[in-house]
């Protein structure tokens, strides 16, 4: 085998080595990029627009959002969320949270739920006058169920939907619950709650949590 032969083979992997890389770094900056565009104020104009529209016209309130973007190291972020009830009073306003999602285990359908989440700042009115109307948070339950109301067989032999709640980080928390059906009236402010929640079983309804901190609290 002369010289030319020999070189011949090393030559494609390098050509194959090269085209890799490029195709690496060429996802890269269409990544990076992507992450620019959406915290940019164009970015955020066109998101934040057809976010509230599609939430408003399901919902048929009052939606407002302040940023909606994806964060540097891959999570989202959600700023100065302001949502009414059908009455046009406040449901919910949250001040910033920021949630780290297992996306890889969601689409593999390995697990649902966050590994990390922070938020800082939420009031909710909570509100149930009678069992006719039911809660106030209703009309989300009905604008954003499906339509589809076909009976699918549920298959009980299936392994159970791995919920994952990682890392919780709470402040300045405020909710007002009062429900007239069974007689609860209660307001919970949480100035900072901290926790590691290691196990989350629904189905035995067993839950494990480590370095629980809770500050600057009450129930009124």
């Amino acid at each position: 085998m002369d010289t030319a032969e020999k070189k011949e083979p090393k030559t494609r992997n390098y050509l194959s080595l090269r085209r890799i890389l490029r195709v690496l770094l060429g996802v890269l900056i269409f990544l990076f990029l992507a992450i620019l565009f959406v915290r940019s104020p164009q970015g955020q104009s066109i998101i934040v627009g057809k976010v509230v529209n599609y939430v408003s016209s399901k919902t048929g309130t009052k939606v407002a959002i302040d940023k909606l973007f994806i964060t540097f190291d891959g999570d989202l972020q959600l700023d100065g969320l302001y949502l009414e009830d059908t009455k046009g009073d406040t449901l919910v306003y949250s001040n910033s949270v920021e949630a780290n999602i297992p996306l890889w285990k969601m689409i593999r359908g390995e697990a649902v739920g966050v590994d990390a989440l922070d938020w800082n700042g939420l009031r909710a009115n909570i509100f149930r006058k009678d069992s006719i109307s039911g809660y106030n948070f209703q009309f989300l339950v009905d604008a954003f169920a499906p339509s589809d109301t076909t009976t699918v067989a549920i298959d009980t032999t299936s392994a159970p939907l791995h919920i994952v709640i990682g890392h919780l980080n709470f402040q300045n928390i405020d909710i007002v619950f009062d429900d007239a059906v069974v007689g609860i009236d209660s307001r919970f402010k949480i100035g900072e709650f901290d926790a590691v929640i290691e196990t989350t079983n629904i189905e035995e309804m067993t839950f494990i949590a480590s370095n629980i901190a809770l500050s600057n609290s009450n129930d009124s």
